[in-house]
Order: structure tokens, then sequence, then C-alpha cells
């Protein structure tokens, strides 16, 4: 995320779970976005960790929900030096919210791409040493017990980027987001295809269940990638049905063939644990891990001492944060270690009680009537310099002439709130979806068809926000709709593929309050009416958003407001489609 798009996130500098900070955006996923944020506590106490959530815009998605509630509680049953650690879940504000064990360092995938272009191969004792760590990781999550009941937590993701290195040579097996476990009927032992298709092993598409093996698998291919430089099942950007095509037929190179330091004993370790037929694999990860750590040739406590050093040099190496387009180690220890700044919240604020002189104005973050009263000379009263005859007479004339003058002051400033416009005033900016016309087909696309029962009905999505800060948000779906669903267009019933626009506005209107805080934070030219594009595939995941007017595209309202739209998932639909979604800007003078 660049500089400008980090500065419209309004998570940043959010407070989550009533301690953890947010500073910094690292990256999106399919259910949320990922942030580093900062562990306050008392004394003076901070250390980092990462906030992974899942937005407002899949609350109402328990497909989604549910996957993350599940991720949390197998990984709140993990405790191991190689698996990371989940320190928190909870909800707030209708996110579900979990803090994870922040890794200084940088993934697998990242680190091997990074060495494949600066020194071409990475080191065979390296790379073997991770997956030996990794191994006794899966290990522990196949074999752990909760009550004297086998768990059988099965990984099912495991790829170069779910596997973190930190500074300090210590290795981490990340992600359990679609892993199974044994006492979920709906996950061991389903036949559902879950993972990057890639990494998976061939009886995976033979709708056989999830196992010990299908990880060991995994782990071969992740092996037999960092150490080729390629993963063969998934080079040149295949198709869904190439990948599997080619992991059902294709046997990869033996890495003896492809690296002259690559003994032929490795290679018959990764060959086996690449067999195609489960029954010929290492059938346990511990029994891999084995196999792997009699090919090393070095102690593993000097191979240790090298991955650290290793790490340690190649991951503050700038040209690595500039090759993969990711903040700097350095940088993200500065976010998280800078104390935040003092400022007025964006999401709640406690307004300062007027004093009783003033005359009446909206909420104000700026300087009021009464402080720029202050600073005339009339306000101060100045001592005589010698005593009057009569005592009343100078009290009747000094109350007299106060009077005056603050009779005179509140009139002139009085004229002038009315004769210009508060630079304030324009962040007192309502959001609304436009009631006449709920996500409307873009003109550009065909075959999309609006929901009668969303004409009739409309969506609103609402949000306020004061020159103070404050910002408040509310979002409204309606789903009435009478008499049957009809085109409107033709008058026909409606084509089972048409999509549902109804859907899509109530959806885009759970962001509300994002949106407000776009309209907040760049208050500057903004135009009364605005449109935001948004193009989707079948999946419902954002392709593509554009705010219009063009004008307002490439300013950092319309790229905030995009922003917001691109983390929003519709659902799934019947095609894919581009449609609009109105937004009325209207300031309160």
């Amino acid at each position: 995320m660049s500089a400008e798009a980090a500065s419209t996130d309004p998570m940043i500098d959010r407070v989550v779970l009533g301690r953890y900070r947010v500073v910094r955006h690292l990256a999106d996923g399919g259910m949320g976005t990922i942030y580093l944020a900062r562990n306050e506590g008392s004394a003076g106490f901070v250390r980092p960790v990462v906030i992974k959530w899942v937005l407002p815009s899949h609350s109402g998605d328990e497909r989604v929900t549910s996957l993350f509630m599940r991720e949390a509680r197998i990984m709140a049953k993990l405790s191991h030096p190689e698996i990371v650690t989940v320190l928190d879940f909870a909800e707030e504000d209708g996110m579900y919210i979990m803090a994870l064990e922040y890794v200084h360092g940088a993934p697998l995938g990242r680190w091997y791409r990074y060495v494949k272009q600066y020194r071409n191969q990475f080191p065979v004792d390296l790379a073997v040493h991770i997956m030996i760590k990794v191994l006794n990781a899966l290990d522990y999550a196949h074999n752990l017990t909760d009550e004297g009941q086998p768990l059988r937590i099965i990984h099912r993701d495991v790829t170069p980027s779910n596997i973190l290195i930190d500074t300090q040579g210590h290795v981490k097996l990340a992600d359990f987001g679609v892993a199974g476990i044994a006492s979920e009927k709906t996950s061991v032992g389903d036949s559902s295809v879950k993972g990057k298709f890639a990494y998976l092993p061939p009886e995976s598409f033979d709708r056989v269940p999830a196992s010990p093996l299908t990880d060991v698998y995994s782990a071969a291919v992740t092996l037999h990638e960092v150490l080729s430089g390629t993963n063969e099942f998934g080079v040149g950007d295949p198709s869904m049905a190439e990948t599997i095509g080619r992991v059902l037929t294709l046997a990869p190179k033996r890495l003896d063939q492809v690296r002259q330091d690559i003994t032929g004993e490795l290679a018959d370790v990764v060959a086996r644990g690449l067999h195609k037929d489960p029954k010929q694999r290492y059938q346990s990860a511990a029994q891999f891990a084995r196999a792997l750590a009699s090919t090393l040739k070095s102690d593993t406590t000097e191979i240790a001492a090298k991955l650290k050093k290793a790490a340690e040099v190649d991951f503050h190496d700038p040209r690595f944060a500039q090759m993969t387009s990711t903040p700097g180690l350095s940088e993200l220890e500065s976010a998280w270690r800078t104390p935040a700044p003092t400022r007025v919240s964006s999401i709640i604020h406690t307004q300062t009680p007027r004093a009783a002189t003033e005359p009446p104005t909206r909420p104000r973050s700026g300087p009021g009537p009464t402080e720029r009263l202050d600073t005339q000379p009339a306000a101060t009263t100045v001592a005589p310099t010698a005593a009057p005859k009569s005592k009343t007479w100078i009290v009747v004339a000094v109350i007299a002439i106060v009077l005056v003058l603050g009779a005179i002051a509140y009139v002139a400033i009085t004229a002038l709130l009315k004769t210009r416009t508060d630079p304030d005033d324009a962040k007192q900016t309502y959001i609304v979806v436009d009631r006449g016309g709920s996500a409307t087909p873009d003109s550009t696309t065909t075959g999309s068809n609006t929901d009668a029962g969303s004409s009739a009905a409309g969506s609103s999505a609402a949000g306020s926000a004061t020159g103070s800060g404050s910002a408040t948000g509310s979002a409204t779906g309606s789903a009435k709709s009478t008499g049957s669903a009809r085109n409107p267009t033709t008058g026909s019933a409606r084509d089972p593929q048409a999509v549902n626009t109804r859907q899509l506005t109530a959806k885009f209107s759970t962001r509300a309050t994002a949106v407000t805080a776009c309209f907040q934070k760049f208050p500057d030219n903004t135009p009364d009416t605005l449109t935001i594009r948004i193009q989707i595939d079948e999946t419902g995941t954002v392709v593509d958003a554009t705010t219009l007017p063009d004008s307002v595209s490439a300013t950092a309202l319309g790229t905030c407001l995009a922003g917001v739209a691109k983390a929003i998932a519709f659902g799934p639909q019947p095609k894919a489609t581009t449609f609009r979604v109105p937004i009325q800007a209207t300031r309160n003078r």
C-alpha cells in the first residue's frame, strides 16, 4: 500500500480490542485485511502484533465468518515454536478480529525469489533445514490430542507464502485458514478441495479426504520449488484445468537433474515425497523430516547460525523490499515503535461544552467566537491610576463599557459567521446512497439486469461526519418487494441469471462508516454527486472499482472511496457484471 493509500485508510491509528493500535497495512486477503499493530500496555509496555480481521462486508457471509472463527479455534489449540501463535480473538463493531504473533522477517516464497534474482540458487542446506522445521510443526498438529482425543489437524495449505522466517533464523508455519480438524464433521473427512491447486496431491481431485499425507506432499512440492526455482505444476500461469491436469500426470524433474550441488540421496527423498500414489509417500511428516535430516552434511547448530546470518543480511537489503514491493523491516519496526500522536479519534469524539456566552453554532474544531473575543483589547480591564470620588459611578461606568463592547463584538462576529463559509463546514457531510437508484448496471455491460424489488424499495447507506472529527454511520438495505420479481424493462419474469442489485447495494451499504471517513478526511472540492463504478466476477470479488466523475477518480477522495469498494466481497453472482452505486454528499449549512 502506498503512502497516499495508507493515509486514506480509516483503520490506521484505530485502537481495537482496547489495546491494539493499528499502525500499518500489511496485506489483503480473501476474507479481510492484515495490519501491523502495537500492543499498548501499562508503564510504557509495547510490542508488535499482527491484526487480522473479517471486514463488515463479510459479516453476513456465514461461510467466511465460520472459516475465520474456525481458524482462531484451531490456532488457539496449537502451541509449538514453529507455529505462529494466536494472541487474541473477539468481535468488535461487527468485525471479527484476531491478534497474532508478529514475525519480524519474510515469507519463504519472497526470500527464495530474491535469492534467485540476485544469487541464482537458494542454499540447499538452508532449504532442507527450514523444511525439517515445518515438518516438525506439521507432525505436532497431526498428532495433537485434546483430553485424550486426537484432533488430527491438517494444514491443507503448506506453501512458500505460509512459511515465515524471522531475522533470528526462526521458522514459523502460518495461516490455518483452511485447515481441517477431526472434531468438525465438515472439516477433516470431507471431500471438498481446499488449498492452492499447484500444491495439492492428485488424490485431492479424486475426492479423497485430506490427511497427513496431503501436507507431506505439499511440503515436498514447496521444497522442490525452493530448490529448483519454480513450481512445475503452476509455471506459466495456467488455467485451473491445466493445473489439475499437471498435478494428475506431470512428474517434476529430479532435483539432481536440475542442480549439480544436489545429491542423488536428497533427490530421492524429495521424489518420494512427491509420489502420486499416497501409499508410496512417507507416511508421516516426522518420517519425511528424518529422511531429509539424513541428507545433511553439516551440524544443525551450524546450519541454524548460517540461516540466521543469511536472513539478517538479506531481509535488510533495500533490494529485498524493492523487488517484492513490500515495506522494509526498518520501516515496519519504526511504525510499531513510534508512539501514536495525540489526536482526536476519527471514530469517537467527546465535544467540549460551549461557553454560556457563545452564540449558538454547529460543532466546531477551530477557534470559536469566545476565543476570538478573548484576543480583543476591549476585553481587557485597565485599572485606574487614581481613586475617583464616587466608587458607585466607576462601577456603573465600567459595567456599561464592558456591555457595550461585548455587544459590538457579538454583532460583528455573528455577521462574520453569516457572510463566510467556515472551513470546517466542509467536513460536516452527510453521505447517502441515492434512494432513487440502488446499484444500477453499468451502461457498458450487456446482459445485466436490475432487480424489481430493489428498484421499488431502494436501499441506503448513511454516515455523518462533523467538523470536530466525530462520525456516525448506519446502513440499511430494504428487502421489500411487491408482487413477483419482474424485469423492469420488459415486464417479464425475472431472468434467473439476472444480477440482484438490491443485494449488491446492501453489501455496499455495510461500508457506510468507511465511506464517511473518506469524505471526512478529504472534504475539499467535493462534488455533490459521486458514483462508484464496480466490476465484479462470478465469485463476487471486486476486479476493479472507479470513482466517477473522472475528475475525482485520481484524487485522494476518489482513491479512498475506490479502496472501500475493493475491500467488499459481494458474494457469488449469476455472472460477472459491472454496476454503479450513486453517492450523494450534502453539506449541512
